[in-house]
C-alpha cells in the first residue's frame, strides 16, 4: 500500500511546481550552445551548419511567429 502511493506521489512535487517544470522542459539554450560550440570549434571547416540544428529551427520559429499577427 505505501509502495503504491509512493509510486502514484512520485510526480506530485512536478505538478506542484509545474511553471518551473514547464520553464526547465522548454529550456533549448544548453542545446542551442552545444552545437554553437561545435561550429565555433571547427574553424574554417563547419561540421555541422547552426542553421540546420533543431534549437535553432525551434527558436526562429518561435521569434518569427511572434512577429506575425494572430
Amino acid at each position: 500500500m505505501i509502495e503504491q502511493f509512493h509510486k502514484q506521489s512520485f510526480f506530485w512535487d512536478y505538478l506542484l511546481n509545474f511553471d518551473a517544470t514547464l520553464k526547465q522542459c522548454a529550456d533549448l539554450s544548453q542545446l542551442w550552445y552545444r552545437e554553437f560550440y561545435l561550429e565555433l570549434t571547427m574553424g574554417r571547416k563547419i561540421q555541422f551548419p547552426i542553421e540546420m540544428s533543431m534549437p535553432w529551427i525551434l527558436a526562429d520559429h518561435i521569434l518569427e511567429s511572434i512577429k506575425q499577427p494572430m
